[in-house]
């Protein structure tokens, strides 16, 4: 299997928010669970390159995007990956989430 692609940052209000991106087609927008980060969803961006726009974010404190001052919740979350994917220019899109990470998707 290929190595998922490299970890891109984009400036956010809140702050840099890191994530991957692989393939083309309709965007899909990944959200890992507690203590995970975007690598989770290597197998699945694999799986879906070649249809899918697929974008995985890495949460606050995960991954490579560095931990928030404020608290952590999943409405706030859920307005952080909004915020990202109106920075990516993904106007529609579809959300799966793994764990706390499908709170997050549930509540956008």
């Amino acid at each position: 299997m290929m190595d998922f692609s490299p970890i891109r940052h984009l400036g956010l209000p809140c702050g840099p928010v890191a994530y991957r991106r692989a393939g083309s087609g309709v965007p899909l927008l990944l959200i890992h669970g507690w203590r995970g980060s975007s690598r989770y969803w290597q197998t699945t961006a694999h799986a879906f390159a070649d249809i899918r726009d697929v974008h995985a974010l890495d949460l606050p404190g995960h991954g490579e995007t560095p931990p928030r001052e404020a608290p952590i919740d999943i409405e706030s979350l859920a307005h952080l990956s909004m915020n990202l994917a109106d920075g990516l220019g993904l106007e529609r899109m579809d959300l799966a989430g793994h764990s706390f990470g499908g709170a997050v998707a549930a509540y956008m």
